[in-house]
């Protein structure tokens, strides 16, 4: 017996289309589960990274991202099916997992990397709202890396739909936070989920805004949420002494620029710079290591059950999967309208 799947498929830069293939439930791997879509979510970092070929690796065969590229970052689904070997799901369980953008599809549980687990997800929270917990995954790793106390002061460069939750969690931990993008709608619905001090500034004029708004002094905590080169050098100069610089994002782009007035405020400020990527958290509880991404996804999903972490209006876009392409474009050049773009896998299921 075989089930048809839709599946999302980059086959060259700005070049992405739906394809369909036929996956048997019954010859799963030991280790394997076969999942059905509710939603997927788009990463507007990776996945556009990736789109529009500033990934490297995407035209080098083997890569783990070369073209044709098969793109998704996080899903909410069922088990419809489980190898032998697979004792901590059962059938019909709900999960978030990181699956790419199908209807259906099968995935390794085995827990040897991240990629390779899924979480238990209850039933209480929509399909919509818990696969934006993938993208509030992404987030928790800046306070995580910081370990900032309530004191501090934050600044967030880039309020995406990951630096909005960063500031968010920041914010709920006591912190002042101070958010800047280049996009004043998105300083507008950071303000609404809370954001107090949430401003569109150009990148040129970002370190002297920080500077004015903490009195001279600069901040604790600076976190680049975009990703880019030139934002991290933002950040370094806008450190306090003893200040931390935490990379959300992950740079791509070359960035031509003086590496010495950077290397000189880290040196003369006994600055620390930290990665923040979240997949260097163990898939599941390890001896000796304070967080995983089971305990870590537990902990976002109760934030979002009490309220105290807002991922519903970051929802912009609630799409069907023949709307893929179109929203990876509105995504890349939109970016004052796209933000969060769930896919609904739900309806028309071939």
């Amino acid at each position: 017996m075989t089930m048809d799947t839709l599946y999302a498929v980059i086959v060259e830069e700005r070049h992405l289309l739906l394809a369909t293939e036929d996956i048997a439930p019954d010859r799963l791997a030991p280790k394997d589960i076969l999942v059905e879509a509710e939603t997927s979510v788009i990463s507007a970092g990776t996945e556009l990274a990736i789109y529009t070929a500033i990934a490297p690796g995407v035209r080098s065969p083997g890569s783990w991202n070369a073209y044709p590229f098969r793109p998704g970052y996080g899903v909410v689904g069922r088990v419809l099916a489980r190898g032998s070997a697979v004792t901590h799901l059962q059938e019909g369980d709900r999960i978030l997992c990181f699956g790419t953008h199908a209807s259906r599809q099968i995935l390794n549980v085995s827990g040897d990397t991240p990629r390779h687990a899924a979480f238990p997800m209850g039933e209480d929270l929509s399909a919509e709202t818990a696969v934006m917990l993938r993208m509030a995954l992404i987030a928790c790793a800046a306070p995580l890396a910081a370990q900032g106390e309530a004191s501090d002061t934050v600044c967030v460069l880039g309020l995406g739909v990951v630096g909005n939750l960063a500031a968010q969690l920041f914010q709920h931990a006591g912190m002042r936070v101070i958010a800047l993008d280049i996009v004043p709608q998105r300083c507008d619905l950071a303000r609404q989920v809370g954001i107090e001090t949430a401003l569109a500034v150009d990148p040129g004029d970002q370190v002297e805004a920080i500077r004015n708004l903490t009195d001279g002094k600069g901040v604790a905590i600076a976190v680049d949420a975009v990703g880019d080169s030139r934002v991290v050098a933002n950040c370094i100069q806008v450190c306090a002494p003893f200040g931390q610089v935490i990379l959300l994002g992950s740079p791509r782009v070359a960035v031509q620029g003086n590496l010495t007035d950077s290397f000189r405020a880290i040196h003369n400020n006994w600055l620390t710079l930290k990665g923040a990527l979240e997949w260097r958290l163990p898939p599941y509880p390890v001896v000796g290591m304070k967080h995983s991404i089971q305990s870590v996804v537990v902990s976002l999903a109760d934030r979002v059950r009490t309220g105290h972490l807002l991922v519903d209006p970051l929802i912009t876009h609630r799409i069907r999967p023949d709307q893929l392409a179109e929203s990876y474009e509105g995504l890349l050049t939109s970016k004052g309208d796209y933000m969060g773009v769930v896919v609904d896998w739900r309806a028309d299921k071939p």
